[in-house]
């Protein structure tokens, strides 16, 4: 049995514990508002594995495959972050907020071409990145480049 500082009023409690005993703080409260949307982060509690750091990377990718299905895309640094934060607490906050909010994209969202504004996009894929730098090697103008606008013939 380990102590923990109760986030309500910072006293310390057992880790066990389902409410506070100073102020009645729900301690296993599993349901977590990031960016405004609820998660039930119940499985954070539960053993995936008997290895802690495959546990942990295991629970990481999870909450980002939970977050991904409501439209964003909080990240592994950002899921990492809310790993590291419950695993130190043992307690699942209310709510978090992103230390890295400007990394938070939106999925749903259009991309434009920032050249000619064209919505006809799409991303480049590996094969066709590979076949570029086979035959124009450094030369390639699709090095480090993610899209391409299928009007214009822009790289970005």
């Amino acid at each position: 049995m380990a102590l923990i500082s109760c986030p309500e009023c910072n006293k310390e409690v057992s880790d066990k514990a389902e409410v506070c005993i100073h102020c009645g703080y729900p301690l296993r409260n599993t349901i977590c508002i990031i960016n405004g949307d609820k998660y039930d982060l119940s499985f954070v509690f539960t053993t995936a594995s008997a290895n802690p750091e495959h546990d942990k990377i295991f629970k990481k990718g999870y909450i980002i495959k939970a977050t991904e299905q409501n439209g964003y895309d909080i990240g592994s640094l950002n899921a990492g972050a809310l790993m590291d934060q419950i695993i130190s607490t043992g307690i699942i906050p209310k709510s978090f907020e992103l230390p890295y909010p400007e990394y938070v994209k939106y999925l749903n969202s259009v991309i434009t071409c920032p050249t000619c504004k064209s919505t006809n996009v799409s991303k480049i894929g590996a094969g066709e990145r590979a076949a570029s730098v086979g035959l124009f090697g450094i030369f390639s103008k699709k090095i480090n480049k993610t899209f391409k606008c299928n009007s214009c013939g822009y790289t970005w």
